[in-house]
């Protein structure tokens, strides 16, 4: 995790994602007040990965840090924390000076169902400029499989069918692949129409 080399560290960061239970936790919240950074942002992101053994309070603590990159990463480490987040800490940061934290905050927030981020989320959908839906929709998309259909399933289902039929097009195919993750509770019948969709995407 103290290498400079940024690809050598998300290297680390995912083997620790591997063993979890094998990894001491101790050592990694100490990285955390370390003088580096860097090497604080990575002991954040490490600890992301831990799933229940991942120690919410330093983390929490984290989201105060003077660094945006650390605040960053420790507030994509809460979001893995599920049922376990601390929504008042992170609903602070909605209104956070960085754009990618309130981003990072959003999303966070959304995979819980909070009202508060759902609510931002679905102005973003209804904005009357295309690049802002098609916007709002890849900022949906880029996560893991996991993490974006816990975004969707909190989504009403109408507004991501009614952006099938958008008039931009990349709307549409972008709604496709979001309402896609839902699986086996896809309207299957409302996808399953674009196959005879006169654009070829």
């Amino acid at each position: 995790l103290a290498t400079p080399d940024e690809g050598l560290r998300e290297v680390a960061i995912s083997l620790i994602g591997q063993l979890k239970e094998h990894i001491p936790v101790e050592p990694l919240i100490s990285l955390l007040h370390a003088e580096d950074a860097h090497l604080c942002a990575a002991a954040a992101q490490a600890l992301g990965t831990l799933g229940e053994r991942m120690p919410l309070e330093p983390l929490i603590e984290a989201l105060q840090d003077g660094d945006a990159d650390v605040r960053l990463q420790a507030v994509r480490a809460l979001a893995n924390a599920g049922e376990r987040m601390h929504v008042m800490e992170l609903r602070v940061l909605l209104d956070d000076g960085n754009p990618s934290i309130r981003q990072a905050a959003t999303k966070a927030l959304a995979r819980v169902g909070d009202p508060t981020a759902l609510t931002i989320i679905l102005e973003s959908l209804h904005a009357d400029d295309a690049w802002a839906r098609e916007t709002a929709l890849v900022f949906l998309l880029e996560s893991t499989g996991t993490e974006t259909c816990e975004l969707t399933r909190h989504l009403p289902i109408e507004i991501l069918l009614d952006l099938l039929k958008d008039e931009w097009w990349p709307v549409g195919v972008l709604a496709a692949r979001l309402i896609a993750t839902l699986g086996k509770k896809a309207p299957l019948t409302a996808l399953l129409t674009l196959v005879s969709h006169p654009l070829p995407q």
